[in-house]
């Protein structure tokens, strides 16, 4: 198993081995629904360097005695996360705090769990289950960043480096070229699908273009192994077709797939899907109040709403584009990664629409309303497009930014 959650026991060699298992027993017991697997109990050195790391996104150590420091540093050293549990007896956190001071002096990254904050362990996992998933991972670029993306194009080469990303660029008219490949009988089973949605303005010819545009872009994510990809959209409207519904039936079949060539915002999208489980909305911010956020794109997962229709695309009217319908009172959270200036940004808040808001924005509209300011946005801005997430999984990206290194700021 890739990206697995493995539970050990760490004592001394002194210790009372019937008191020690109780204790063993008890932790495991706490956090076994995110375990994946339990190593049981070790007292040596020779035996962790035994542990086959390969798949591990992380390890989850409960200190059982004291005498262990130097266990928990040859743990820390397999450069695998760590969290440390610390009990009240046995010298446990005696250990603990000896340990973490020199992992922390080595710069291994640990984290520090007792009874008292066990409720966010699982936030812990989670995080480093989905770094682990998106590190070393590879991009489909079609097309090189939109070139109004004066800003956010300038971070991806410290993506790269700090997710040790692969990034394959292939031109927008290899898409379109696989893209006449495709014939009717391919999207048969997809036009099904669509058969009692709503459609507005477009034509039925639309749709099934759109729809084989679909299915050239998943073919090229087959053809270069790519675990997620990004388009430079708008350079489709030459042809009269739109990717808006193409990246929406992506994202839904757990492919992320982000728009405009943006790579920073792709990269969010992949952690936060693999964070909250579910498919993630990227969005354009149309404004800001004094308490709400206003998000809008012509794309999103139908998944994540209430219900959907298919209307043209906003700025050309051209092609397919994907008006959601958000559920009011629904708690979301929206974040962005800047690699420029190393900051993972955050905010939590809940939709207030359940219908689009504006008839000159985007279609897919979502207004959320934060507590405090979200003024941020505006005032020290770090690019256009936010991920929205279902849920409050700000615990979770708390400690993605500490896995990548990254400064946190919170909206709110």
């Amino acid at each position: 198993m890739k990206g697995k959650c493995v539970f050990v026991g760490l004592a001394s060699p002194l210790h009372r081995p019937e008191v020690v298992d109780a204790i063993l027993k008890k932790y495991y017991g706490l956090v076994s629904d995110v375990v994946d697997e339990f190593l049981g109990k070790v007292t040596s050195v020779e035996d962790i360097r035994k542990v086959d790391v390969g798949g591990v996104a992380c390890f989850v150590c409960v200190v059982l005695t004291g005498g262990t420091e130097y266990l928990v540093l040859e743990v820390a050293r397999r450069g695998v996360p760590l969290a440390l549990i610390a009990h009240d007896t046995q010298n446990s956190l005696a250990a603990v705090l000896e340990a973490k001071a020199r992992l922390d002096y080595e710069g291994l990254y640990a984290e520090l769990f007792t009874e008292k904050n066990m409720e966010y362990l699982r936030d812990f996992v989670k995080a480093t289950k989905a770094v682990y998933k998106v590190r070393g991972s590879r991009l489909l670029l079609v097309g090189e960043p939109s070139p109004w993306l004066i800003y956010s194009s300038l971070g991806i080469e410290e993506l790269k480096k700090l997710l040790g990303l692969s990034i394959d660029v292939v031109s927008v008219e290899e898409l379109v070229r696989e893209y006449h490949k495709v014939t009717d009988g391919d999207v048969e089973k997809e036009l099904l699908k669509l058969k009692d949605v709503e459609i507005l303005e477009p034509s039925r010819e639309d749709v099934v273009n759109s729809v084989k545009l679909y299915v050239a872009l998943r073919n090229l994510v087959r053809k270069y192994s790519a675990d997620f990809v990004s388009i430079r959209c708008f350079d489709l409207l030459e042809h009269n077709i739109t990717a808006c519904l193409p990246l929406s039936i992506l994202s839904d079949e757990g492919i992320i797939a982000g728009c405009e060539g943006d790579v920073p915002a792709t990269l969010t999208m992949a952690l936060m899907y693999h964070i909250s489980g579910k498919p993630v909305f990227m969005g354009n911010v149309v404004w800001v109040g004094e308490d709400k956020v206003f998000f809008a794109h012509c794309t999103t997962p139908t998944r994540i709403m209430a219900r959907f229709r298919l209307r043209s695309h906003f700025e050309s009217g051209l092609g397919v584009a994907v008006e959601g319908y958000p559920r009011a009172g629904e708690e979301v959270t929206f974040a962005r990664i800047d690699p420029v200036k190393g900051v993972l940004r955050v905010g939590v808040g809940r939709i207030v629409n359940s219908s689009p808001i504006s008839g000159n924005v985007c279609r897919t509209q979502i207004q959320v309303r934060v507590q405090g300011s979200p003024f941020k946005l505006i005032e020290e801005p770090i690019g256009n497009h936010y991920v929205l997430a279902l849920g409050n999984v700000v615990g979770c990206l708390k400690y993605v930014a500490k896995l990548l290194k990254l400064r946190l700021e919170t909206i709110g």
